[in-house]
C-alpha cells in the first residue's frame, strides 16, 4: 500500500517495525539520490558549472593583480614553499620580510598544494617583489572617497596577456582556487539532494544561488586558503548528513573524518565540524528509532531507545575522530614543540595585533557589515548602492520565509537535516564572533565554510513558493546572472581600469585645447587638452576633470600630477 508522501510523490506505508523499512526508504531515497540515472537533469547543472567557471575566471582576469583580500601574504606564503621546501616561520621580523604575513601562521594545506602547481608549472616567480609598489594616492580603505582604489600602483603594459613570470604564477594560483570554488558547488549540489531529494527545483537553486553571489565569484577567483576550506567543510557536511539520510556505516565515519581532518589541516574553523558531526549521530539514530518502534510510543521511549545504542554512536564518533586526529595532529604538535604554541594564534595576533577590549555593543553595530561583504562588499570597500543588500535581504527573507511557512509540511528527515544546516552555520558565526573580539576581522567570507547553509536553506524555501512556476526559477537566476555581472563590469572592472590610451591624439576630439609641458630633468609630460564636467557647481556637488595627456619617452617610474581649483 502506498500513502502521499509530504514532499510530493508516494512513499512505501509500513504498517511493521523492522528492517524492511529501513530497506524500502533506502532504496526510494537512493533513487532520487542518483543524478545520473536521469540524464536529463545533468545538463542544467552542467551549464550552471560552466557559468561560474566563466564568470569566475573572469572576475580573475580582471581584478589586479595582488589587490584581492590578503592575496599578496597568500601568495608570498606559497612562492616561500615552493621555493625553500619548508614551512614559513611564524614570526613577525620574518614574516614582513618575506611578505607572508600573519598567513605564515596558518595550517598548511592550501600553500602545500599550491606550492606544488608552482613548482610543477615551472613558471618563475623571482621578479614578484617587482610589482609590490604602493600607490602613494591610494584611497582603499577610505570607503567615502571615490577613484584611485589601487592599493598598488600597476603597470598595465607590464600586467596585461600573455601573463609573464610571477603574474602567470598568480594567475596559475587563481585557477586553483576558481577549481576549489567549482568543487564547493558540486557539494552544494549532493547537500541539496541529500536533505530534501522530492524537493524539486532545490538542488539548482542552491547551486545558482552560491555560484552568482558575486562575492564568492571574486574570492573564488583569488589566492586565498578559504577556497579550500569552503569546499572541504562543504563535503564534510555531506557525509556529516548522511547520518540522517542512511544508517551510519564505518566507511562513511572514516570519510567524514579524513574530510574533517584536511578541513582543519586548512583552517583551524575545520574543528567547528567535530560537534556537529556528534550532533549528526545522535539525530540521526534517534530518527531511525523513532521509526523503528510502535507508533504510539512516547518520545521518552526513543530517547531510551536512542541512548541506549551508545557504544554504536561512540564507535563512529571515535572512529570520526580518530580519522581526523590522524590526519591533521601531525603540524599542531610540530607547532607545540617548536613554538610552544599548538595553534599559532598567539603567533598570529603578535603579527596582525591583537583587538583591543572592546564592547559586545560595537560588535554588534559591525554584525551588518558580514552581511554586506558576503554578498559584495570588495577589495578596499568598494560596495554598490543599499538597493544590491536590499534586494539579497528580500531574496534571503523570502527564502527562510517558505521554510518557515511550510516547516509542517516538510519530511521529518528533511527537518532534521535542515536543522543540522542551521546549526552548521551558527557554529560558524560564532566562531566568527568569538574570532573577531580578538582580531578584528569583519569580512563576509570568513561566513563561506557555511554556504551551504546558507544556499539550500535560502534555496528550500524559493522551492516551495516557485513550485510549479519555472518561469519564476529562471527569472530568479537571470536576476543573480545579472548583478554577477555588473559587479564585474559596472564596478570592478571600471574601479580598477587604467585611462584609456590612443595611438594618434588627432582622433581625438578634445573639448577644450592646451599646449603646455611639465619638464622635469629627462621627464616631459604634455599636455594635449583636459575636459571639465559639470561647468555649473553648486555646494556639495562633484567636479570631474579628464585630462589629455601625452609622453613622448616611456615613463619608468610613478608620478603625480595635482590639480588645484582656483
Amino acid at each position: 500500500m502506498t500513502a502521499p508522501n509530504r514532499e510530493g510523490g508516494t512513499a512505501p506505508q509500513i504498517a511493521a517495525a523492522g528492517k524492511g523499512q529501513q530497506v524500502a526508504e533506502s532504496g526510494e531515497s537512493r533513487a532520487c539520490l542518483v543524478p545520473w540515472r536521469e540524464p536529463r537533469r545533468l545538463w542544467p547543472l552542467a551549464a550552471l558549472l560552466l557559468l561560474y567557471l566563466i564568470l569566475a575566471v573572469a572576475y580573475g582576469v580582471i581584478a589586479p593583480s595582488f589587490e584581492s583580500p590578503d592575496e599578496i601574504g597568500h601568495f608570498f606564503t606559497v612562492k616561500y614553499i615552493a621555493d625553500r621546501g619548508q614551512l614559513p616561520i611564524p614570526e613577525k621580523d620574518l614574516a614582513r620580510e618575506y611578505l607572508y604575513g600573519q598567513e605564515g601562521t596558518q595550517p598548511p594545506l592550501y600553500y602545500l598544494v599550491g606550492a606544488a602547481i608552482l613548482r610543477g608549472s615551472g613558471v618563475p616567480s623571482e621578479d614578484a617583489w617587482a610589482y609590490l609598489r604602493v600607490n602613494p594616492h591610494t584611497t582603499c580603505g577610505s570607503p567615502h572617497l571615490t577613484g584611485n582604489k589601487a592599493f598598488l600602483a600597476h603597470d598595465p603594459v607590464r600586467e596585461r596577456f600573455p601573463w609573464q613570470g610571477s603574474i602567470l604564477g598568480l594567475h596559475v594560483l587563481r585557477f586553483y582556487s576558481t577549481a576549489l570554488g567549482l568543487v564547493t558547488l558540486l557539494g552544494v549540489y549532493a547537500i541539496a539532494r541529500l536533505c530534501c531529494p522530492r524537493r524539486e527545483g532545490l538542488p539548482l537553486l542552491a547551486v545558482a544561488l552560491t555560484a552568482l553571489n558575486p562575492q564568492f565569484l571574486f574570492v573564488s577567483a583569488g589566492v586565498n586558503n578559504d577556497n579550500l576550506l569552503v569546499a572541504l567543510c562543504t563535503w564534510g557536511l555531506y557525509a556529516i548528513l548522511r547520518y540522517i539520510r542512511y544508517e551510519p556505516t564505518y566507511l562513511n565515519s572514516a570519510l567524514a573524518g579524513v574530510l574533517i581532518g584536511l578541513a582543519v589541516l586548512t583552517k583551524i574553523g575545520g574543528l567547528l565540524l567535530l560537534p556537529l558531526a556528534a550532533l549528526a549521530i545522535l539525530l540521526g539514530t534517534w530518527y531511525r528509532v523513532h521509526r523503528a518502534v510502535d507508533s504510539q510510543s512516547s518520545h521518552r521511549r526513543d530517547l531510551r531507545v536512542t541512548f541506549g545504542r551508545w557504544p554504536l554512536m561512540l564507535s563512529h564518533l571515535l572512529l570520526l575522530a580518530g580519522a581526523a586526529l590522524l590526519i591533521a595532529s601531525w603540524w599542531y604538535l610540530r607547532n607545540a614543540l617548536l613554538y610552544h604554541d599548538p595553534m599559532l594564534i598567539e603567533h598570529h595576533l603578535d603579527i596582525v595585533s591583537r583587538r583591543d577590549p572592546t564592547p559586545i555593543a560595537h560588535i554588534l553595530y559591525e554584525m551588518p557589515s558580514i552581511f554586506y561583504s558576503y554578498w559584495g562588499r570588495f577589495t578596499c570597500d568598494i560596495s554598490p548602492g543599499p538597493w544590491y543588500y536590499a534586494f539579497w535581504g528580500l531574496v534571503i527573507i523570502a527564502g527562510l520565509g517558505g521554510v518557515v511557512a511550510w516547516w509542517r509540511r516538510l519530511s521529518l528527515r528533511c527537518r532534521l537535516s535542515l536543522v543540522l544546516l542551521l546549526v552548521w552555520f551558527l557554529l560558524v558565526f560564532f566562531g566568527w564572533f568569538r574570532w573577531n573580539l580578538i582580531a578584528s576581522g569583519v569580512q563576509g567570507r570568513l561566513l563561506f565554510p557555511a554556504t551551504a547553509s546558507v544556499g539550500v536553506l535560502v534555496a528550500t524555501g524559493l522551492a516551495i513558493w516557485t513550485r510549479r512556476r519555472h518561469w519564476v526559477r529562471i527569472l530568479l537566476v537571470l536576476s543573480w546572472l545579472g548583478l554577477s555581472l555588473g559587479m564585474l563590469y559596472g564596478l570592478i572592472r571600471p574601479t580598477f581600469a587604467p585611462p584609456p590610451r590612443h595611438s594618434e591624439a588627432d582622433e581625438l576630439a578634445i573639448p577644450s585645447a592646451a599646449d603646455r609641458a611639465f619638464v622635469d630633468g629627462d621627464l616631459r609630460l604634455e599636455l594635449l587638452g583636459y575636459e571639465v564636467r559639470p561647468t555649473d557647481l553648486e555646494p556639495g556637488e562633484a567636479l570631474e576633470v579628464t585630462l589629455y595627456l601625452s609622453a613622448p619617452q616611456e615613463l619608468t617610474d610613478t608620478y603625480s600630477l595635482g590639480l588645484w581649483l582656483v
